[in-house]
């Protein structure tokens, strides 16, 4: 799923109680091999398998892309009036989709404000979890090229 700032990471149920403990784990989650894999989770599922495990190559993120230009229709989650528009005409059917920010919602539900999301999600663990996703944003821009409106 890609939203306006592209690719993410999911970190619910993998985070402990206080805010500079969560912290502290999320940086050190962002260097195991399972977060480098959700990294790249969109042109590893697009791009198929890869026989080497290199997922983070270009010939993996080209594979994706041959997928993408393959596609019918793909919809942005900053876009979403316009997506369900599109989609319903398409399909000839009402579309409603929902959006939800469960990572915000989560954090709530754990007694975290909007302030400790962002002290939480500071400019260095965006810019970690960028550099983890780069393939994806590549991903990401391409299938923006080809069709967002």
């Amino acid at each position: 799923i890609y939203d306006k700032t592209g690719p993410g990471i999911r970190i619910e149920n993998r985070l402990p109680s206080s805010e500079t403990t969560l912290k502290k784990e999320l940086e050190a989650y962002l260097e195991t091999p399972e977060a480098k894999w959700l990294a790249r989770e969109q042109v590893i599922m697009l791009g198929g398998l890869a026989f080497d495990k290199n997922y983070d190559s270009q010939k993996a993120v080209a594979r994706a892309q041959k997928t993408i230009a393959r596609f019918g229709f793909v919809g942005f989650s900053e876009q979403m009036a316009q997506v369900q528009h599109q989609l319903s005409t398409l399909l000839n059917v009402p579309i409603d989709i929902q959006k939800v920010n469960t990572t915000q919602q989560w954090l709530s539900q754990e007694g975290y404000s909007r302030n400790d999301y962002y002290e939480i999600f500071d400019d260095s663990i965006r810019e970690k979890i960028r550099q983890l996703s780069e393939d994806d944003y590549e991903l990401y821009n391409y299938a923006r090229s080809l069709f967002a409106a």
